[in-house]
């Protein structure tokens, strides 16, 4: 689901429609446009580039945008718990830590909607509550949005909607 609403995917039936438009009639720059400034995401399978560093894995997204400064990005990693990782490389950190450097880059750029893919598969609860935590905080911020799947109950967050299948 999450990855039709980002348009990684269109094999699906039936139509999804953003401000009322079908998403399956954007353009490659719509697309780009509406990534860099209106959704961001947390893949399930975090798709960092691991031979770059943590910092560097998270500064990409944020140059492109000039959203987020550095600052700020050192803040959210110590309230995650990974200042003292973010110069390794992401194939040298545990998945855990991989995860964290993944939900900051996400929200180390504009977004009005954040989707989050199994964010916290990896994490032990102190962690989940740390992320969580931020991430409601950047939401609040910015009057985002929030999608998540999940395999397992979550009572992290308070939902508008909750879909069970």
């Amino acid at each position: 689901m999450l990855h039709i609403l980002y348009g990684t995917r269109s094999d699906y039936r039936g139509e999804v429609e953003f401000d009322k438009n079908s998403i399956k009639l954007f353009s490659i720059n719509k697309w780009a446009e509406l990534r860099r400034n209106h959704f961001s995401i947390v893949f399930q399978e975090l798709k960092l580039f691991p031979t770059l560093s943590g910092l560097e894995n998270i500064l990409i997204k944020s140059h492109l945008t000039r959203t987020t400064d550095l600052n700020t990005i050192l803040r959210m990693a110590e309230k995650l718990k990974i200042s003292e990782i973010l110069e390794k490389k992401c194939e040298k950190i545990s998945l855990g830590e991989q995860q964290r450097i993944a939900i900051i880059r996400a929200l180390a750029q504009p977004f009005d909607w954040i989707l989050l893919d199994e964010p916290f598969s990896n994490l032990d609860p102190e962690n989940i509550k740390n992320a969580s935590s931020l991430i409601l905080q950047e939401c609040k911020k910015r009057n985002a949005g929030l999608i998540i799947t999940a395999l397992k109950e979550d009572e992290y967050f308070s939902y508008n909607l909750k879909l069970i299948m």
